[in-house]
């Protein structure tokens, strides 16, 4: 048996402003631009989260939270 033990910690990093795509993208391009996010040389995070993440998962995120009811999490 190991001597060490296992946790888990969560933490909310906050929530976009509205469901709106616009909101969505803005939070999502704030929160993975964070160095802590994603360990990535700052060129290399900024290509990838502008132009492969946030086009694709925006949209797909604010629908996501407009159908669910998180929206009353929003605020």
């Amino acid at each position: 048996m190991s001597k060490f033990k296992t946790g888990v910690l969560l933490i909310n990093l906050g929530t976009p402003d509205s469901p709106s795509v616009a909101d969505v993208r803005k939070y999502l391009r704030e929160f993975l631009m964070d160095a802590r996010v994603i360990d990535i040389p700052c060129w290399l995070r900024f290509l990838f989260v502008n132009f492969v993440i946030v086009p694709f998962r925006a949209p797909k995120s604010a629908k996501v939270i407009k159908n669910c009811g998180c929206r009353k999490a929003l605020h």
